[in-house]
């Protein structure tokens, strides 16, 4: 009897097990979409800062995953410039935006 109830706590334990590096892999995985969006963003941000801003799409893939990457600049006259770029992959969804001057 005792067998079987150390058996049955050892299969619960190791399906709580599997269950946390299950929901541990997924929040790594997120974290490094999140991270590689943001690298793409900013250095677009950047781009928009030093040339003409103009708007534009493009996709880049990094890792087997593919974003889409859009961007626009509206001038201010007389204000800053709004810079913006917004970042799409499956599921997912980023903006960033700031303003400079000209």
């Amino acid at each position: 009897m005792e067998v079987l109830v150390a058996l049955v706590l050892t299969a619960l334990a190791a399906g709580a097990l599997a269950a946390v590096a299950a929901t541990s892999g997924r929040a790594l995985l997120s974290a490094r979409n999140d991270a590689t969006a943001t690298m793409l963003a900013g250095a677009r941000l950047e781009a928009l800062r030093t040339g003409p801003g103009t708007a534009g799409t493009d996709v880049a893939t990094r890792a087997g995953e593919t974003y889409v990457r859009r961007w626009s600049a509206v001038h201010g006259r007389g204000r800053p410039d709004v810079l913006d770029v917004t970042l799409t992959w499956p599921g997912h969804g980023l903006t960033l935006a700031t303003e400079v001057w000209r």
